[in-house]
């Protein structure tokens, strides 16, 4: 069965703290993903969670429908699902990177990706171009981000 990756955007609670992100999503959700063979990272900023998940297809899809109901993130939204050949997140069941407003993630979502969350169709231009550019900003911080906790 082929690996599959997924990126999802959700509003975040102006009353979730960084602190509440990191002990109460971060930590627990680390140990599960390593349990269930899934990879990715979650970023942040003030007003968002941007994740990439990649794994087998029932755990991604379980782990999904979790998060839709999970009240720590608010109008989520699917920006791509599909079969990957290889991860790009293979060394973190869940990495953590803390962004900004002035984050290029967040510009990128802010710009694109809000506007065409709606849109079901994986082959439109620019909702790949807006995938993989997100794809390549969050493995390109996943590198260098500064939180020592969002290892393995």
């Amino acid at each position: 069965m082929p690996t599959q990756e997924l990126l999802y955007v959700s509003d975040r609670p102006s009353t979730t703290t960084d602190e509440q992100v990191v002990d109460g999503i971060v930590m627990p959700s680390m140990r599960k993903n390593r349990e269930l063979g899934i990879t990715g990272c979650l970023w942040f900023g003030k007003t968002r969670f941007v994740q990439i998940l990649e794994g087998e297809r029932e755990a991604i899809d379980d782990l999904y429908a979790k998060i839709e109901r999970d009240d720590r993130h608010h109008d989520v939204r699917l920006i791509h699902y599909g079969p990957i050949e290889s991860r790009a997140f293979d060394r973190w069941s869940m990495r953590l990177i803390k962004g900004d407003e002035r984050d290029t993630v967040e510009s990128i979502i802010a710009e694109y990706a809000v506007g065409h969350a709606d849109t079901e169709d994986s082959s439109e231009p620019v909702g790949a171009a807006v995938f993989t550019s997100i794809r390549r900003k969050l493995r390109a911080l996943a590198d260098v981000s500064p939180f020592p906790i969002a290892g393995h």
